[in-house]
C-alpha cells in the first residue's frame, strides 16, 4: 500500500526507448533486457503491457522508471551492448530518447521482473535462466586493469602507454568455462 500512495504522489515517470539490432541472433538477448529492467527498476503499464518485443531481428525495449537515475543506469546498461556489438553478434544499439523522457505517470505502473520473461521458439535460444545467467553480457567482456600490474607489463598485446587505462580480457570465454575464469595464463591486456 505505501508504494502506491508514493506512486500517486508522483506525478511523472522517466520513459526509456532502447532498440538493439540484430539481437535475434545473439543468445539470451531479450531475456537479458529483462533482467536489466529488474535490476533497474523497470516498470510497465498495465494497459500497454510488457513492450520488450522482436520486430524482425532487432529487439524493441520500452519502459518507464520512477527516477531519472533508475532509467539512466538502464540506458548505460543497454549501451554496454554497443561497445561489445561484435563480441555479442549484434549490429548496434540505439537509445531513444537519449536522456529519459520525463512524461505524465500512467496510473497503473507495475514492475517488470525477471520471472515475467518467457523465452519463445522463434528468437534467440536462451531457453533457460541457467542460459540467460551464462549469457556472455551478463558478465563484463572487459574490465579495468591497473597500469603497474604483472599482467600489463608482461602479457599486453599493445605496447604500454602511460597514463591509458588498460583492459583485460579472456581468451576462453569465462562464462562458459570456468575452468579458465581465474587463470593468469587465460588473460591478456
Amino acid at each position: 500500500q505505501y508504494s502506491q500512495m508514493q506512486q500517486q504522489q508522483q506525478e511523472y515517470a522517466y520513459f526509456v526507448g532502447v532498440t538493439v539490432w540484430g539481437a535475434l541472433k545473439s543468445n539470451g538477448a531479450r531475456g537479458n533486457a529483462y533482467k536489466f529492467l529488474e535490476r533497474h527498476n523497470g516498470r510497465y503499464s498495465k494497459d500497454l503491457g510488457i513492450q520488450i518485443y522482436y520486430d524482425g531481428d532487432d529487439l524493441f525495449v520500452k519502459a518507464f522508471f520512477m527516477s531519472d537515475a533508475s532509467a539512466s543506469a538502464f540506458q548505460n546498461a543497454m549501451n554496454e551492448w554497443e561497445i561489445h556489438k561484435e563480441l555479442a553478434h549484434l549490429t548496434g544499439v540505439t537509445i531513444d530518447p537519449i536522456t529519459p523522457a520525463k512524461v505524465p505517470m500512467p496510473t497503473d505502473l507495475e514492475r517488470i521482473r525477471l520471472q515475467d520473461y518467457v523465452a519463445q521458439d522463434s528468437e534467440s535460444p536462451c531457453q533457460t535462466l541457467q542460459h540467460l545467467h551464462s549469457y556472455r553480457l551478463s558478465i563484463p567482456v572487459t574490465e579495468p586493469v591497473e597500469p603497474s600490474s604483472p599482467l600489463v607489463r608482461y602479457q599486453s598485446i599493445d605496447k604500454v602507454v602511460p597514463h591509458v587505462c588498460h583492459y583485460k580480457c579472456h581468451l576462453i570465454d569465462k562464462a562458459k568455462s570456468k575452468k579458465y575464469q581465474s587463470n593468469e595464463n587465460n588473460l591478456v591486456a
